[in-house]
């Protein structure tokens, strides 16, 4: 997951309403080959990513 946050290819999808502060963020990745779906928030202080998901897709695969 490191890895895809660091790629331009890596495309997600904002998401709002969370109550901890920071940017939430939805978005697919590949762990060996496997299509995964994450959702992270990005925290003030840069200094935590707090993993909410990580899973291969439970609802389809939507676009992001």
């Amino acid at each position: 997951m490191a890895d895809a946050i660091t790629q331009d290819s890596v495309l997600g999808r904002r998401i709002t309403g969370m109550r901890e502060p920071g940017e939430v963020w939805a978005f697919w990745f590949h762990f060996r080959s496997i299509k995964l779906y994450a959702k992270i928030n990005l925290t003030p202080s840069g200094k935590l990513i707090i993993i909410y998901s990580a899973h291969v897709p439970l609802k389809g695969e939507e676009n992001l």
